[in-house]
């Protein structure tokens, strides 16, 4: 299975953020029963999820609880973020929640 988020867009003091570059920095989730995955800004640049070293995950050993993944930097307009679950895994995402970064 594969996502994607819409834009991510918000307000600042400064005004809105449609339109600026902006990068995703790390992101964290909240996970219930989930192993393996995927995360990126795009299907093309992704990275696993990172679990607590100690999970130590072994499948089909799944983890409930939260995560914190260093994104594959890229500045863009959208700054979306892309999941992925490419093996016969379980993953279900409570929350994500990104640092995100706006450039001009």
């Amino acid at each position: 299975c594969e996502f994607e988020t819409l834009d991510l867009h918000t307000d600042l003091r400064s005004g809105s953020t449609v339109g600026r570059k902006k990068s995703v920095g790390n992101l964290f989730l909240r996970l219930l029963d989930t192993a393996g995955g995927e995360i990126g800004p795009d299907s093309t640049h992704t990275t696993p999820i990172l679990y607590p070293a100690s999970v130590g995950l072994v499948p089909p050993s799944s983890f409930s609880g939260d995560t914190d993944t260093l994104m594959p930097s890229t500045w863009e307009t959208a700054g979306r973020i892309y999941v992925r679950q490419d093996e016969p895994l379980p993953i279900t995402i409570a929350a994500m929640i990104p640092n995100i970064a706006f450039g001009g």
